[in-house]
Formats: C-alpha cells, sequence, structure tokens
C-alpha cells in the first residue's frame, strides 16, 4: 500500500514538473526568446549563384572552398558507398565533377543548414536524430519526386526543412531545463510526445523569418495534416517520405510488406526498398560531432537485445568513421547486441562496424549505439541495426542463433 502510494505522488510530481516545462516553453515562444539562427550566408550566396543561368562550375567550386566543413563534407560524400566509381577523390573540383552540380548544391545546403543540430546538450541525442531522418528524408523524396511531376531541388529541401522546428523545440526545451533549473531523465518517447506539440509553429515562424517559398511554409504548415491548397502533392509526398523515416525507428530492415499502408505506388515502394539501404552512407555524412559534454535528459534504454539472445565474446571494427576504434561485444539478439568501446561513442550517430561473427566471416552493418548510463566515462552501449538490406539482416539473425557460416 505504502509503495503503490509512493508510486502515484511520483507521478503526480512528474505530472507538475512536465506541466512546468511546458509552461516555459510556452512563456519562451509567446516572448520570441527561442533563438533563431540566420539563414546561413554560404547557403544564400549558393542560391543566388543557381539562380543566375551564366554561373559556372568553376564559380560554384571557388564559393564552396570557403567552407571547409562543407568542402569536408563534400569530399566524404563523393568518396561514400553508393557514389564511389573509381579511385578516391582528394580535390573540391574531382569532388564536383563526380557528383555533378545539382547534387552539390544539395549538399553545400545541407551542411549549412544542419548547423544548430550539431550543438551539444542535454537534449542533443534528439536533434541528432531529428536531422538525420531530416537528410533521410530529402534524399528519399528528392529521389521519388520525378516520377510524381515534382521537382527533384525542391523536393529535396521540402524534406530537409520539413521538421526543422524540431530543432528549435529542442532547444526551447534545453532553456526551460535551464531556466528552472531541473535536472530530468525522461524516455526518449516522452520527450518526443512534448517535442511534437510545438516543431510545427517553431518551423513556421523560421520559415517566416527566413522568408521560404511558398511551397515550403506549406509543407511544414501541413505535413503532419490533412494535404490540401496549391501544393498538395509535395505535402502528400513529404507526408509519405516521412513515414518510410519513422519505419527506420522501428525496424532494422524495411521490406515491402511494411510499406503497404504508407499511400506510395508500387513501383515507388520497390524503389524506397532498394533506395534505403543504399542512402544510409550519403545520410552518415552529415553526423558526427562530438559527444555531448552536458549531462544528458534522456534515459539510457534498457539493456534489452530481444529473445533469444546468447553471450558472445567477439570483436568489431568501426570502420565509419575509423576513429572510433574496436568493439568487443558481449551479447547478442535479435534487436541488437550490447558491447564495450575503448571510449564513449555518440549517443545515436550512425556508425558502420565489421563484427567478426567467425573465424573467417565478416559482418558489416550501419548501425546506432547507445551508451547505457549517463556518466561520461561510460563504455557500455546497446548497438542497434540500422537500414539494413535484406541480406545483410539474415547474416545477422543467423549469427544470432549461431548459425555464424551460413550467408
Amino acid at each position: 500500500m505504502g509503495a503503490h502510494r509512493a508510486l502515484v505522488m511520483s507521478e503526480k510530481e512528474s505530472a507538475k514538473t512536465l506541466a512546468a516545462l511546458e509552461s516555459c516553453v510556452i512563456g519562451l515562444i509567446r516572448d520570441d526568446a527561442v533563438p533563431l539562427p540566420p539563414f546561413p550566408a554560404v547557403a544564400a550566396q549558393i542560391v543566388m549563384l543557381l539562380r543566375d543561368p551564366g554561373y559556372t562550375m568553376q564559380r560554384l567550386v571557388q564559393l564552396i572552398s570557403q567552407d571547409q566543413t562543407i568542402s569536408a563534407l563534400l569530399l566524404r560524400y563523393a568518396n561514400a558507398a553508393g557514389n564511389v566509381s573509381g579511385a578516391p577523390v582528394t580535390t573540391m573540383p574531382a569532388a564536383v565533377v563526380r557528383l555533378g552540380a545539382q547534387e552539390v548544391h544539395r549538399i553545400a545546403l545541407a551542411a549549412t543548414l544542419g548547423g544548430p543540430a550539431s550543438l551539444a546538450g542535454p537534449l542533443g541525442q534528439l536533434r541528432r536524430r531529428a536531422w538525420r531522418d531530416s537528410v533521410f528524408a530529402a534524399h528519399l523524396a528528392a529521389a521519388l519526386a520525378p516520377g510524381r511531376g515534382l521537382w527533384a531541388d525542391e523536393m529535396f529541401l521540402n524534406g530537409l526543412l520539413r521538421d526543422l522546428g524540431k530543432v528549435l523545440a529542442i532547444r526551447a526545451f534545453e532553456l526551460a531545463l535551464q531556466r528552472l533549473r531541473l535536472t530530468l531523465s525522461l524516455e526518449p518517447a516522452v520527450w518526443a510526445s512534448l517535442i511534437e506539440r510545438y516543431h510545427v509553429e517553431l518551423g513556421m515562424v523560421l520559415a517566416a523569418r527566413w522568408a521560404l517559398p511558398e511551397q515550403i511554409q506549406e509543407v511544414i504548415a501541413s505535413h503532419h495534416a490533412r494535404a490540401n491548397g496549391d501544393y498538395r502533392e509535395a505535402v502528400v509526398l513529404v507526408q509519405a517520405v516521412d513515414a518510410v523515416v519513422a519505419l527506420l525507428g522501428e525496424h532494422q530492415s524495411i521490406g515491402a510488406e511494411h510499406l503497404s499502408t504508407i499511400p506510395l505506388k508500387d513501383s515507388e515502394r520497390q524503389a524506397v526498398v532498394g533506395l534505403v539501404p543504399q542512402l544510409v552512407a550519403q545520410v552518415a555524412c552529415f553526423g558526427g560531432g562530438a559527444a555531448d559534454t552536458a549531462k544528458t535528459a534522456i534515459a539510457p534504454p534498457p539493456l534489452v537485445v530481444g529473445s533469444p539472445e546468447r553471450k558472445v565474446d567477439v570483436e568489431a571494427q568501426v570502420t565509419n568513421p575509423a576513429t572510433a576504434g574496436r568493439l568487443q561485444v558481449l551479447r547478442v539478439g535479435p534487436t541488437g547486441f550490447i558491447a564495450v568501446a575503448a571510449r564513449r561513442l555518440v549517443a545515436d550517430q550512425l556508425i558502420r562496424v565489421a563484427v567478426n561473427i567467425a573465424p573467417d566471416a565478416r559482418l558489416d552493418m550501419w548501425v546506432t549505439p547507445q551508451p547505457l548510463d549517463d556518466a561520461t566515462t561510460s563504455c557500455a552501449h546497446l548497438v542497434k541495426p540500422y537500414a539494413l538490406d535484406a541480406g545483410t539482416r539474415n547474416r545477422y539473425l543467423n549469427w544470432v542463433r549461431g548459425q555464424e557460416s551460413a550467408g
């Protein structure tokens, strides 16, 4: 009885705290106190340059070369899996030639617009995930756009900016935590629910501040509502892409059966199944950054890898980014594995690992690591496979069952 009463009181106190937190966020929005990043200067220059029918590739290269962050990202992107066709490129002109002007300006815009998403903070993990989802949505929207009679470049920006308000909403809650001097540790789903209530409003505020085109503003305003108006087709496609990206957080591998309820054409479903694993390497280029230095407000994940699980003792090499070093895998199950790293990995960052599943067999896959506690010295992680193709997914499950030689 006493324990039950304590639990009820704890829930009441939690509800009171969350109400105070939301009230503070509402006040920040009302007072226009949520910091809005300026439209990046380099992005504005790129847009102006591409509007000039007489622009040259040389001018584009010169402009991009002024920004070391964009230059480094373009080189990584040009050498990412799916873009490689020959020897690695090491110069900006070579990267531009390999990718083409259209792809280069998309990447450059994404690189400059994603700055606020890379900031550290108590909710940095959610911010990085929101931006990764946006980059994935942008690539998918651009790939599917021509089949619907839409312009790929426009749809790339629509997918990229549709949820930029989430990054601002996350920042608003971080400011509220600071103002109220709160130390919380909430499940990601709880934070997601809170953020969802304010991200469209903040996205529209930023869209107005940046004077974004009407189509993008309509997508931001309506991508969670019934699609109507002049830009209905763009909104409908973004909604479909949104649903696909959501599936990436629920399933390790996306098959046609997962897409059956999403408003896509049969040909588009087939395309998405093939595209998703191919795009991961490109999307991973937009990640990175240092681990959060602030105490996280996100509860660590439960130590669950699914059933059946088994103990193992195998080594895995992080091949991208190579600086992350090695992992020692201790337990494995259908939904992920427990591994110890030499140092704390960036939560929810996309990394590529090569697991030594047998003396003569290696399994390469993209994964996302989650530290198992909020101590900055923590080295134990829950690692989850991400966007696997069907063959890799089967090999992973065979490894879980102890059938390393299969596949």
